[in-house]
């Protein structure tokens, strides 16, 4: 499938089967997720792959408040090594290098037949104190994997002329 195709097919899913994931396919994805760029090539990333039982039961009762993340077979926690990545004029560079993983990811997955969902609105302590994350990392997101037990339509997406400028802020319309 070409990339343009696999951006519109992507989805953000909500309802997982409980059908086991291939390793190779997971391997895959988190191959993508490692080969994404970041802010001078740090590659703050690190990547927590929840499978078993006991790691998913402490994960589940640690984002309560987004219950569908543990309906799938997989759970990839994203963290960040600070010391890793940069901050420059204020800006701290981990979350988007993070954001660009996910994104790799999230393509990945869409292209080998497999759904995900970037979920970031979790208490950032109580994954970290779940999965015995040193204070020094950063939880930036965590991303559920496995088959779509859903179709969701695609979400309504703002008219290009709204969101792309040339030049200035404003656009000659």
């Amino acid at each position: 499938m070409d990339i343009y195709s696999l951006i519109q097919k992507r989805r953000s899913v909500r309802k997982y089967k409980d059908t086991l994931v291939d390793e190779e396919k997971l391997q895959r994805v988190l191959r993508a997720g490692c080969a994404a760029p970041s802010w001078g090539n740090r590659q703050c990333w690190r990547f927590v792959v929840i499978r078993d039982a006991a790691a998913r039961k402490r994960l589940g009762v640690a984002i309560a408040d987004a219950p569908f993340v543990m309906e799938a077979p997989i759970q990839i926690v994203v963290l960040a090594e600070e010391s890793d990545s940069g901050i420059k004029e204020g800006k701290e560079y981990y979350l988007a290098d993070c954001a660009i993983a996910v994104s790799y990811m999230m393509l990945a997955a869409a292209n080998e037949g497999l759904a995900s969902c970037c979920v970031t609105a979790f208490s950032e302590n109580a994954v970290r104190n779940a999965l015995m994350v040193p204070q020094d990392k950063k939880v930036a997101a965590i991303l559920p994997l496995g088959y779509a037990d859903e179709t969701p339509a695609p979400t309504p997406r703002r008219r290009q002329s709204e969101t792309v400028f040339y030049d200035t802020w404003v656009n000659d319309a």
